[in-house]
């Protein structure tokens, strides 16, 4: 199904309005700091749609349990292992979105959007890449896939082996995310905000955008 033909002649929810993140100002652009895997971006575009090839015969596909609670009009954040962070990412995105834990929202129509989340290390990597194979296979059909967001599981970069991994996985995807290590968030039940340097801050802004564009059917 094309990106055009979810759309629907309902009203907009307000609520979810797309808002334009603003232009960065200079001072901001300095303190941009390159990242590892998307250079000066916050996102790296994939295809649209599912490249629709044959599920490899080992590929790691990730346990997640189908027919979770579809909430109407929001981000479902799941998980594709323990520990991936689904809700502390759930908790930053805000209002948008909702934890769904490891469960796909499936049975709805139009589809649930979906934000699939990982770590960095060598599972999450490998759980992520599976997630990629299975949506590319159409294994995914029923929920509309917005992307992946990578969490880091250190504030160490990483190693080249993971870093390549890292890069095949968010090129995988429709859009691909990273969130970088938070000592601070690590320490505090709810992510503040407040506290995010300016990559962090633009990446939450453009995540939120897609997010809701999808949900509107735009």
């Amino acid at each position: 199904m094309s990106r055009s033909s979810r759309r629907t002649s309902e009203p907009a929810n307000q609520f979810l309005a797309v808002q334009e993140a603003p232009s960065p100002s200079l001072d901001e652009l300095d303190q941009m700091i390159t990242d590892q895997l998307l250079g000066d971006e916050v996102r790296e575009d994939g295809p649209a749609e599912p490249p629709h090839i044959e599920l490899p015969p080992d590929a790691h596909v990730p346990d997640l349990v189908r027919g979770g609670q579809p909430v109407a009009e929001r981000l479902h954040v799941v998980g594709l292992h323990g520990g991936a962070g689904a809700t502390t990412v759930a908790r930053w995105l805000g209002p948008v979105a909702i934890d769904a834990g490891r469960s796909l929202p499936v049975g709805t129509t139009p589809a649930s959007v979906v934000l699939l989340v990982a770590r960095t290390h060598g599972h999450g990597l490998d759980q992520a890449l599976g997630a990629a194979q299975l949506w590319a296979s159409d294994g995914l059909a029923d929920i509309q896939l917005l992307g992946v967001l990578l969490v880091d599981d250190t504030s160490s970069d990483l190693p080249k082996p993971l870093a390549q991994q890292a890069k095949t996985v968010l090129r995988a995807f429709p859009n691909g995310w990273r969130l970088r290590w938070s000592e601070q968030w690590r320490q505090q039940p709810v992510p503040d905000v407040s506290d995010m340097n300016v990559r962090v801050r633009r990446t939450r802004t453009d995540l939120v955008k897609q997010a809701s564009r999808a949900i509107n059917g735009k």
